[in-house]
């Protein structure tokens, strides 16, 4: 089975997947109408709005092409906030329509300055809106939204944000943070197939939608709105997408939005420092910024990516994010939104350092070559100590990596007990592994001191604990 490590289209849950299968029905009829219904208030309430969020049959592009042609007028003058690819995509749209552009752009990896927006915003009275990316997934870096809000807020103009990779995410509450015109899209954290983009206007924003001369037809929020009231579509939507939507509202309500920010959170949190342990380094320059929907890594100097890359997709069914851009070639990516577990993480960074050892980084020191890498899984698996004076060793048994040394000490560790008589009965002699009791749970004995009787000595080992259990014999606790 592939795991899908892009940030987007993202993998969809299997409840997802079969209802996308359902039966056509009358996309003008009272049954689809109800489906509607319910996918609105799901948005609204992820949105954390009052008025319905818009949906239309599009990508998150077109999305973003329904912000702009809405709110603006050919020759108004918009202050395009860009950190990345996407930054760089919505001003296009602005500037292909008409719309006089100011470019704050940042070096890709920094985040937007919220003081320096109202610098420009105060410099130049003319600035109409304000457009920014709220998730930048081509860098990994989210921006202080709610910061460059009130900065544009408090000086009375408009704010269009891209949150196409955030929103469901991430918290993006549109009302609380005063944004004018939000834009997400369902291939993303909503845990459904491409085919649906979502807009929501403000009050200002309508405002301004009714004075916006920018051409539109299709991408008209206005006639959608109109549609919507009566539970419709001003066009024919992409049907199985609502179906699709409709379920995944089920899963997300049962999780919770404080359970949804928490989860990608965790794991932003893992994949960053698993990231550092391998030696690697992040895109995002200031870390309190990195994405908690996915992680940009540059690549070591002196490695092919895109073979790496390549190899995890076809040897191990890994699928990595490539660099957009000029970044190309440079950084992968792991994106971790929407539906995943966790153990879709370890496995894809599993590979991505066996892949990297394979290619000889990091350089291994003279004295340890010949000898079985260090376990690999110390931010993900608890180490098991040993007792004062003895080594500490964990183990992973990772079929990824080739990790020698194996899991059962998770698994025995507290079942260590005096042997001499079962060894010997067995023929193996006394033991040299009579161990006292006190401190017992806290100790293990690496794989390499056991050596070849270590399967045969665990299996001892359990087979005590049972005794012992059975009987309570030997201060063994319950």
């Amino acid at each position: 089975m592939v795991n899908l490590r892009i940030p987007g289209p993202t993998p969809i849950p299997k409840d997802v997947l079969q209802t996308s299968a359902a039966p056509m029905m009358n996309h003008r009829g009272p049954e689809f109408a109800q489906i509607i219904r319910r996918v609105t208030d799901g948005l609204n309430w992820v949105f954390g709005t009052n008025s319905d969020v818009l949906s239309l049959t599009t990508s998150g592009t077109g999305g973003l092409e329904t912000a702009v042609v809405n709110t603006l007028s050919p020759g108004d003058k918009v202050l395009a906030c860009s950190i990345g690819s996407f930054g760089d995509r919505l001003r296009s749209i602005a500037k292909t329509y008409g719309a006089e552009i100011e470019s704050y752009a940042v070096e890709w990896g920094e985040a937007i300055d919220p003081a320096e927006v109202g610098r420009r915003l105060d410099a130049d009275k003319d600035i109409k809106a304000v457009m920014v990316t709220h998730n930048e997934t081509s860098t990994g870096v989210t921006n202080p939204l709610e910061a460059i809000a009130k900065e544009v807020r408090s000086r009375d103009r408009l704010i269009i944000v891209d949150a196409v990779s955030s929103m469901s995410s991430v918290p993006c509450p549109a009302e609380r943070w005063g944004l004018d015109v939000v834009v997400s899209g369902s291939q993303k954290g909503w845990m459904v197939p491409p085919g649906l983009a979502f807009v929501w206007l403000s009050e200002r924003a309508w405002a301004a939608n009714a004075e916006a001369k920018m051409p539109r037809f299709y991408f008209d929020a206005a006639k959608t709105r109109d549609s919507l009231e009566k539970l419709q579509n001003p066009w024919t939507p992409a049907m199985t997408v609502y179906y699709s939507m409709d379920k995944a509202f089920e899963l997300m309500r049962a999780e919770g939005l404080e359970g949804i920010f928490t989860r990608h959170e965790a794991a932003g949190n893992y994949t960053r420092e698993r990231v550092k342990s391998l030696g690697l380094k992040l895109v995002p320059v200031d870390e309190r910024y990195a994405s908690n929907t996915v992680t940009a890594i540059w690549w070591p100097e002196g490695v092919d990516g895109k073979a790496i890359s390549k190899k995890a997709r076809e040897e191990h069914g890994v699928v990595l994010g490539g660099g957009q851009g000029k970044l190309e070639g440079k950084i992968f990516r792991i994106g971790h939104l929407g539906y995943f577990q966790h153990s879709d993480l370890v496995e894809a960074l599993d590979v991505v350092e066996k892949l990297l050892a394979e290619a000889r980084y990091p350089p291994r020191p003279l004295s340890q070559r010949g000898q079985p890498p260090r376990c690999h899984r110390r931010t993900a698996v608890p180490r098991i100590e040993s007792s004062p004076g003895g080594e500490r060793r964990g183990g992973c048994g990772s079929r990824a990596y080739g990790c020698r040394r194996p899991a059962p000490f998770e698994r025995v560790q507290n079942a260590i007990v005096p042997l001499h008589e079962r060894t010997q009965a067995s023929g193996l002699g006394r033991s040299p592994f009579v161990l006292p009791w006190d401190g017992l749970q806290r100790l293990t004995i690496p794989a390499r001191t056991l050596g070849g009787n270590f399967r045969r000595i665990a299996r001892l080992w359990y087979v005590r604990l049972v005794y012992l259990r059975r009987t309570n014999a030997g201060g063994f606790p319950e």
